[in-house]
């Protein structure tokens, strides 16, 4: 999730209209630009109206709240079933598998069937609870989806509206999927196969909006003591435009009708989670997202794709390595020219922003067809020629000179923090080999990518080496790791930080990075889509620009200075970096909770390699002036998972251990009782 400061503007101001001239087709994320009373930031591009038509949020009640015996959805029955009269120890199980069979993908989006999942339920509890509607931000359903949001709320007796609070921020949406590619259960199942809740949301985020819920019905029914009040706030298109938390808060102000949240003095959202043998057999290191590294979503035009791939080469995501060895160069040029192959469409169906993708089609007009074993070595990738997996599959269909050609891997990923090759690597590696595409080129990575330790990173770095003796081959005091990177000249920090950041599993989280997300040509045009997340606070690293609006100029400035011409360069959609204080009584409480249910285990602070919606809460400055202060925010999954579920984030099986699911509900409530009570 994230927008362009420029659609922050359409969903705050109540006098701004927005005007598109999209024909409906391009990738998600096009600029909105207001027609009058653009506040600064606004940047002028295509887009569409903020407008829906639809009623305000003061404007539409819960019809649950309006009549009692208003009809509750056989989902929600299912869930109080196994919520009433007391909170059942498969009330996770159940809840989350009716909340996951609710499709609320984005794009379309369409929220308010799982809204109102969550509004029924808190209804039957007797919390109050309604769901409105936001405007929707999102260009590619604009005039057809309603995006809505639901809150529900727990009130100390004798408290006025504003008082202090928590808030329990999730969102309602999910990113698409390939159910082909689904090998234990289908996506929107919500069956529980070998221990493992599946479908998606099982990890993003469905999970932690029915863990907050069942917080708040135990505390509810069991009459546990809380002084603060407590906000369950789940939002809208968190995947895409951010519509949900935007018009969220725009009504967090004076006379707004989230008044009540104007208290809030913390926000526990989505971010981290426990790492079960992450670093060593038997390790188990709680990571709390103190920090987000900022972003810039991307679009690169060229009328040539391999003037396109070479600028997208000077950010990192192209390796390095040429398509073959010794005498193997002299061979592949002549069977290029006995192929004879040009490139005459390629495509990325269903991408989205924030998932690498894991199918390509593209189509080729050769004068040989290249043989059966050709096609094998065409798309072998294996850029440092050490691979002992095949990275994707392909399938190649005849019609006439025409070859069809699609790729694909195993697994759709979240391409913030993916290491694995995609099917896009894959088929412009085998482009490369066809000689259908420019060769590669050595590119040294820009400065500001380079390694960065802040602040949540040492402390996590520290964690690592203090509980499981992470870098002992590399410094002689691992609990100290931290403190030796730093005092090591420059180059020599760069090497460590790559060392240890792959050994840890979070390389890309210690740098600005980005990955491509999708690629079109087609009649001599070009279009590529990067998700880049920025490190982007100059004090850190020299050079690095401050604001995401600054990212896209400087990398075309980089690529420029480098011989890289022809290219164009626009952020879509955009948000910085933030971070809230690990030294806080609220993360202290948390860590003390976290510890407690997993004895042996140690709570750190960490830097969330993605975004979430606590951007916004920490910086509200940034999208408004009114209403709300910076809150703290601090990303908590409390359970134990192992790396291998971990990467389903955003791809095929995502899936929830069911082992973890009495101990994650017990460390929620707790964490909740915690953070409202003095």
């Amino acid at each position: 999730m994230r927008i362009h400061k420029a659609l922050a503007v359409c969903v705050l101001l109540a006098v701004v209209a927005c005007r598109t001239d999209s024909d409906g087709k391009d990738a998600p994320g096009a600029k909105l630009t207001p027609k009058v009373g653009a506040q600064d930031g606004a940047v002028a591009g295509t887009g569409a109206s903020a407008t829906t038509g639809n009623p305000t949020a003061a404007e539409t009640p819960n019809p649950a709240m309006q009549d009692p015996a208003a009809p509750v959805s056989p989902a929600a029955k299912a869930c109080l079933a196994a919520v009433l009269p007391t909170v059942s120890d498969g009330a996770f199980a159940i809840c989350l598998g009716e909340l996951i069979r609710i499709k609320s993908v984005n794009p379309p989006g369409d929220e308010t069937a799982a809204a109102q999942f969550f509004a029924d339920v808190f209804t039957a509890l007797g919390i109050p609870a309604r769901v409105f509607d936001v405007p929707n931000l999102d260009p590619r359903n604009l005039a057809t989806t309603r995006r809505s949001n639901v809150l529900a709320s727990l009130t100390p007796t004798g408290a006025g509206p504003g008082g202090p609070s928590v808030v329990l921020l999730n969102h309602l949406d999910t990113v698409d999927f390939h159910a082909e590619q689904w090998t234990k259960a289908q996506p929107l199942s919500g069956a529980v196969v070998d221990g493992m809740l599946y479908g998606r949301g099982a990890l993003d985020m469905k999970n932690l909006g029915v863990l907050q819920m069942l917080a708040m019905a135990q505390i509810k029914l069991d009459g546990l003591p809380f002084t603060k009040a407590i906000h369950f706030l789940g939002v809208a298109d968190e995947e895409s435009a951010g519509s949900g938390a935007l018009g969220a808060l725009a009504e967090i102000r004076a006379g707004g009708s989230l008044a009540p949240l104007l208290g809030a003095e913390v926000v526990l959202n989505e971010g981290g989670f426990g790492l079960k043998d992450a670093i060593g057999d038997g390790s188990q290191l709680h990571v709390v997202a103190t920090e987000e590294r900022g972003g810039a979503w991307m679009r690169l035009k060229s009328a040539a794709l391999a003037d396109l791939t070479v600028a997208i080469g000077w950010l990192g995501i192209l390796p390095d390595r040429g398509t073959a060895l010794g005498d193997q160069r002299a061979k592949l040029r002549k069977w290029r020219e006995s192929w004879g192959c040009e490139l005459k469409n390629f495509a990325t169906p269903n991408a989205s922003y924030n998932v690498v993708p894991s199918l390509v089609a593209m189509t080729l007009s050769c004068r040989n067809q290249p043989s059966d074993a050709d096609w094998e070595w065409i798309f072998d990738y294996d850029p440092a020629f050490v691979m002992k997996e095949q990275a994707a599959t392909w399938k190649v269909a005849y019609d006439g000179a025409l070859v069809q050609v699609t790729v694909s891997s195993d697994s759709t990923a979240h391409s913030s923090a993916s290491a694995q090759p995609s099917a896009l690597d894959v088929a412009v590696w085998g482009l490369r080999r066809l000689g259908a595409l420019g060769a590669a080129k050595a590119h040294p990575r820009p400065a500001f990518m380079d390694y960065v330790l802040t602040p949540a990173t040492k402390l996590f770095l520290d964690a690592v080496g203090r509980n499981h003796k992470f870098g002992g081959a590399i410094v002689p005091h691992p609990e100290e790791l931290s403190a030796w990177v730093e005092f090591f000249p420059a180059r020599l920090e760069q090497r460590l930080l790559k060392t240890i950041g792959g050994k840890a599993g979070i390389e890309k989280a210690l740098r600005t990075s980005c990955s491509w997300t999708a690629l079109s040509y087609e009649a001599g045009a070009a279009e590529a889509v990067l998700d880049c997340r920025l490190i982007n606070l100059r004090p850190l690293r020299p050079g690095a620009p401050t604001h995401f609006d600054e990212f896209a100029e400087t990398v075309r400035a980089h690529a420029a200075k480098n011989g890289v011409k022809g290219v164009s360069y626009a952020v879509e959609v955009g948000w910085n970096f933030t971070q809230s204080p690990s030294e806080a009584p609220s993360f202290q409480r948390i860590k003390a909770v976290l510890e407690k249910v997993w004895p042996g285990s140690e709570a750190t602070a960490f830097m969330n390699p993605g975004g979430t919606d606590s951007t916004y809460f920490r910086d509200p400055s940034a999208v408004t002036t009114t209403g709300l202060k910076g809150v703290p925010a601090y990303g908590v999954t409390p359970a134990m998972v192992i790396p291998d579920v971990l990467r389903t984030f955003h791809g095929s099986d995502e899936r929830f251990p069911m082992d973890q699911a009495a101990l994650a509900t017990t460390a929620y409530r707790d964490i909740v009782t915690a953070l409202a009570n003095p």
